[in-house]
């Protein structure tokens, strides 16, 4: 049985949230919106805080290891499948160019004063 989103709405109504949105004078303050130097100070001060954001400033993605090793940036490629992948070609197909077709305008006119319009 799976819920419609009307239904996960109503469920979640009720729970308390916390605020996700601040304002400043009206207008909507946002990471991406900062300058870059300022992004990064303030990316540091949180980092201090949480170990986690530590280690993603770092280049490591914590919390993902694949046989035992930390992945990180600079090695995720090393873990990437490599195989024999056949190349898939395309079907050529050729494409006639058909000239349009011209219409007789006298053909019309004289159709036209033959109908009486």
């Amino acid at each position: 049985m799976s819920l419609t989103e009307k239904e996960i709405a109503r469920l979640n109504a009720n729970n308390p949230k916390k605020q996700t949105r601040i304002t400043m004078g009206g207008n909507k303050v946002a990471l991406a919106s900062m300058p870059k130097d300022l992004q990064t100070s303030i990316k540091e001060r949180l980092a201090e805080k949480d170990p986690v954001m530590a280690e993603g400033l770092k280049g490591n993605l914590p919390g993902i290891k694949i046989d035992g090793r930390g992945v990180s940036r600079d090695n995720i490629h090393e873990f990437e499948i490599k195989g024999n992948k056949p190349e898939v070609k395309a079907p050529v197909k050729e494409i006639k160019k058909e000239e349009p077709k011209k219409e007789n305008i006298v053909s019309k006119i004289v159709a036209k004063v033959k109908k009486g319009k």
